[in-house]
């Protein structure tokens, strides 16, 4: 992540990851943050107030314009960190991709996405900057929220070999599907 660069922080939670990013970037870098879930939104924003390098931002993305509802996981209720996307036209939550978050960047250097089994359906909103900038991805791979989700790990790797990627697991005797 370079001193002046542009990162995206795509299920920020409560900002531990933004706020170090913040640091990495600079005063002349910029750090989106985006969450939807109300009360990580909530601490995330008290998290950054008094940071100028991070812009919030309340909503989803996903592979297109829509609403959508935050749940609880039913397997783990008390473990507010497997909170999922749940779209329907229904829902508070407004659902956009990142190619539309991102349309006015003037670089992208760095992307975490952690969103409890919907990054397949974040890359599919993202070619277009993915494309365009070709930035460091960070993405976790949770066979069982990816599973509750109707995807795999393989999608993850499948989409992120289409755009020229090379996946590299961080964690010690973990291989791409």
């Amino acid at each position: 992540i370079p001193d002046g660069g542009t990162v995206v922080d795509i299920g920020a939670a409560l900002g531990d990851h933004t706020t170090s990013y913040a640091r990495m970037v600079g005063a002349a870098g910029t750090v989106h943050a985006v969450e939807p879930y109300g009360p990580f939104l909530e601490c995330l924003r008290h998290n950054t107030q008094h940071k100028s390098n991070i812009v919030v931002h309340p909503v989803a993305l996903g592979i297109g314009e829509t609403f959508g509802r935050m749940e609880r996981s039913t397997v783990q209720p008390n473990n507010l960190g497997m909170t999922h996307l749940v779209t329907t036209a229904l829902g508070d939550v407004v659902v956009t991709t990142l190619d539309r978050l991102a349309a006015r960047f003037e670089r992208l250097d760095f992307v975490k996405i952690d969103v409890e089994g919907m990054e397949p359906a974040v890359l599919d909103g993202a070619k277009g900057v993915i494309e365009q900038f070709h930035p460091t991805l960070l993405i976790e791979v949770n066979v069982k929220a990816l599973r509750m989700k109707g995807y795999s790990p393989a999608d993850i790797y499948q989409r992120l070999r289409a755009f020229g990627y090379q996946c590299s697991p961080t964690r010690a005797g973990a291989t791409p599907a």
